[in-house]
């Protein structure tokens, strides 16, 4: 198994291509934040859609076996909804426009909380469901996320500078659980 830093078989140390898959993460992201803004609408509802049949194809399965990994499964789709909703509505009441870093409550996890808890959400919904399309969508939607969730990431370090280089140091890109986990034993 190679290490970070340590070379491997297509002759380049492993951090620089982790440096290109962070890179290509980022390009992405440009990407479909620019079809975003292009096609806003059309862009979520796809995005919704994707989940909406998740969801279908989750909720079908555990009518017809509840096994423990389709209950893990629901823990953690139920845990990205809530996310997703927290978020949402904090969002509502210190909207972008007002220009302002916000570190609280779900960005006090992660620092894209809507975007995790849409990807644990999905990732959730896959293990319900244990079906290869849904585990296709459930791929397809992380990737979105991340690279979108990438992007932002640069775009903030540009607006906000130091704050925000300060904030990324202390709060994770990605990653409820981690997140809630490192939020407990931070110190204050």
């Amino acid at each position: 198994m190679a290490q970070l830093g340590s070379r491997s078989g297509a002759g380049e140390p492993a951090g620089r291509r982790i440096s290109y898959l962070a890179e290509a993460l980022k390009a992405v992201g440009r990407i479909i934040a620019a079809l975003a803004l292009l096609r806003f609408r059309t862009v979520f509802w796809a995005l919704r859609l994707c989940m909406a049949a998740e969801c279908v194809m989750a909720v079908y399965a555990l009518a017809f076996d509840f096994e423990i990994t389709r209950l893990a499964g629901a823990a953690l789709a139920a845990i990205g909804a809530v996310f997703v909703v927290w978020t949402h509505e904090l969002v509502k009441k210190h909207p972008v426009s007002e220009g302002r870093l916000v570190t609280n409550g779900p960005f006090a996890v992660v620092r894209h909380p809507m975007y995790s808890g849409w990807a644990l959400a999905a990732i959730g919904a896959a293990m319900v469901s244990r079906s290869w399309p849904a585990f296709v969508l459930a791929a397809l939607q992380v990737i979105v996320m991340l690279s979108v969730s990438c992007a932002e990431d640069e775009e903030n370090a540009e607006v906000f500078g130091g704050d925000y280089l300060a904030y990324s140091r202390e709060v994770w890109l990605t990653g409820i659980i981690t997140g809630c986990v490192r939020s407990l034993f931070r110190k204050k």
